[in-house]
């Protein structure tokens, strides 16, 4: 493969990680430090303080608060490791621009940019749904993870479904589980292995191959939870398809109704005629004799 600019973008990893709870900890007074973790005592500003979904602290007279936070060593070298490989490493925290003013000297980084950026409160229910959208939007044709220890609740906003259908097998979210002891060497290790395998055309085609494994699993298990057993799901599927194409957006009741009534029994016509002028409370129309005709033939040559 002849290496062009693009190319070179698209085996170039890029990391979104964020603060609280990753690189700094939750640790609570009496509590005992994390493995690597060290104290820094910073002096956060009025002026100088983010106001999307951050409750401001107790400022002095002076419009300052001072106080001690735990940051994560094994994070910071982390980080630095991942510069010094050519690694795109940008904030994805609430703190945003205000990562790089407290932050990036006491972890020992340089400012990094930002990942997540903009919007108000009232656009979104919460931050993990304002950095997936402010994510997906951003690093297009390349591979994407996302370190955070407030993960997407919804599946329907997980990041690796809402970016482009071409970039979502090099998409990751991972979680870091325990705010209090924040990333772990045991996570650098696993991500470590992820961003390699995201940076060479070998490693593209095993994540694709992966998700498509995983997508089967999932499919099968959603099957099985549904429908009983494959072979049923594979009847339901084949019906459906046939009768959802042939009735209006408002009737897909009756072609459900029809896909169970394969899966589940020998297909009556007359009875399902009967059942059809049951539920709309109309004579059935020719498009829906049709239908009947139509999954009646499929029934009778068992393509299933």
């Amino acid at each position: 493969m002849i290496m062009t600019s693009a190319n070179i973008k698209r085996y170039r990893p890029v990391v979104a990680i964020d603060i609280d709870g990753v690189l700094r900890l939750a640790v609570r007074p009496g509590q005992p430090a994390p493995e690597g973790a060290y104290p820094v005592q910073l002096t956060l500003r009025r002026g100088a303080y983010p106001a999307l979904f951050h409750r401001p602290p107790d400022w002095d007279s002076a419009g300052t608060a001072t106080g001690t936070y735990w940051l994560s060593g094994i994070g910071a070298t982390w980080v630095r490791s991942l510069l010094s490989r050519g690694i795109e490493v940008v904030w994805a925290t609430t703190w945003q621009e205000y990562a790089n003013v407290y932050f990036a000297e006491p972890l020992g980084i340089p400012p990094l940019p930002l990942g997540v950026s903009g919007g108000v409160a009232e656009e979104f229910p919460d931050s993990p749904e304002w950095k997936t959208l402010n994510l997906a939007r951003r690093y297009p044709g390349r591979p994407l993870v996302w370190v955070d220890d407030n993960p997407v609740s919804l599946d329907s906003l997980d990041l690796s479904e809402v970016r482009p259908a071409r970039d979502r097998a090099l998409t990751r979210s991972f979680w870091i589980t325990n705010p209090s002891r924040g990333i772990t060497a045991a996570d650098v290790t696993e991500l470590d292995a992820w961003v390699e395998l995201a940076s060479s055309p070998v490693g593209h085609e095993t994540l694709r191959r992966l998700r498509r494994n995983q997508r089967r699993r999932t499919e099968r298990l959603v099957a099985r939870s549904q429908h009983g057993t494959l072979a049923r799901a594979a009847r339901w599927k084949r019906a459906f398809k046939i009768a959802v194409a042939r009735v209006e957006p408002h009737q897909r009741y009756i072609a459900t109704a029809l896909a169970n009534g394969v899966r589940d029994s020998a297909f009556d016509r007359d009875s399902f005629r009967n059942d059809i002028k049951r539920w709309t409370g109309e004579p059935i129309t020719p498009d829906l004799e049709r239908l009947l005709g139509a999954i009646e033939d499929h029934v009778r040559a068992k393509r299933w």
